[in-house]
């Protein structure tokens, strides 16, 4: 399951340990990286992973000053 690169809604949730309902919510945002093919969600988990660690890096709390 886990070891396709594109995800369905349902895959994505497992892999992020959240639910669908948040993963729909997500989907519909602007910086999410989710394409429509027909009338389901897909999501590539090279993206995914990438979006992830932006965000981390971009949290100040995440930012090591040294």
């Amino acid at each position: 399951m886990m070891d396709s690169p594109v995800l369905t809604v349902e895959e994505t949730a497992e892999y992020l340990k959240e639910t669908k309902g948040t993963i729909y919510v997500l989907v519909r945002s602007k910086d999410f990286p989710a394409i429509k093919i027909g009338r389901q969600w897909r999501i590539l988990k090279h993206e995914l992973d990438e979006w992830l660690l932006k965000r981390y890096n971009d949290k100040p709390e995440n930012i090591v000053k040294w």
